[in-house]
């Protein structure tokens, strides 16, 4: 029975162990997509700035650059929010 307690207190302690290390993954993920988020803020400011210069030219292909650039962070953002949701679900199931 003793033998029986030690294994349970065991496994419980390894659970937490594993726990916290699937928390800090999930952490360094946020800190990930709010860095995406900071870099998107910072090229819509380059884009604002440059549309208010010229309307043609290399600025255009500047805001062309841009956009493809903020399409595929929102597409990673995306990605990484479906993964973070399966492995919240996962942690609770």
């Amino acid at each position: 029975m003793a033998k029986c307690r030690m294994l349970l207190q065991e496994n419980e302690e390894l659970g937490k162990v594993i726990s916290s290390g699937r928390t800090a993954k999930l952490e360094g993920e946020i800190a990930l997509q709010k860095k995406f988020v900071d870099e998107m803020k910072i090229s819509q400011a380059g884009m604002a700035r440059c549309k208010s210069n010229s309307r043609y030219g290399l600025c255009g292909m500047f805001n062309m650059k841009v956009i493809l650039g903020l399409i595929l962070l929102v597409m990673q953002i995306k990605s990484m929010q479906m993964s973070m949701v399966y492995r919240i679900a996962f942690l609770h199931s």
